[in-house]
C-alpha cells in the first residue's frame, strides 16, 4: 500500500518529480508503464553520504504500507503521510514492525 492505493507486487521505478512548498512529489511507475501513481512526501533526516537507496515499509499481517523512500544520490529521505487505513492498523501494530527493501 502506498497511501490509500494498493499496488501489485512487482518492480517499480521511483523518482522525485518536483516539490510543492516543503513537500516532495514522488512518482511510482511500473516497468511496463501500466501503473503511474504520484504521492506527496515530507523530507526527513539528512543522508550526507548520499547512498543506500531503500524503501521502508510498515506491515500488519499481509499488508505492507510504504512509509519512507531514500533515493540514491539524494541528501534527504522522504516520508509518506499515512492514510486512514494505515493509521487504523497502526493502533494494533507494535513499534518494531518494519521491512526494508533495498541496500
Amino acid at each position: 500500500m502506498i497511501g490509500d492505493k494498493e499496488l501489485r507486487a512487482g518492480e517499480y521505478l521511483v523518482k522525485s518529480v518536483g516539490s510543492l512548498g516543503n513537500q516532495n512529489l514522488l512518482q511510482f511507475g511500473s516497468e511496463n508503464g501500466d501503473v503511474q501513481q504520484f504521492f506527496i512526501a515530507l523530507p526527513i533526516e539528512t543522508n550526507k553520504a548520499r547512498n543506500h537507496e531503500r524503501l521502508v515499509f510498515h506491515h500488519d499481517g499481509n499488508q505492507y504500507f510504504l512509509s519512507q523512500v531514500w533515493l540514491s544520490g539524494a541528501e534527504n529521505g522522504r516520508e509518506l503521510i499515512p492514510e486512514a487505513q494505515e493509521k487504523k492498523t497502526a493502533t494494533n501494530r507494535s513499534t518494531g514492525d518494519q521491512v526494508v527493501a533495498g541496500q
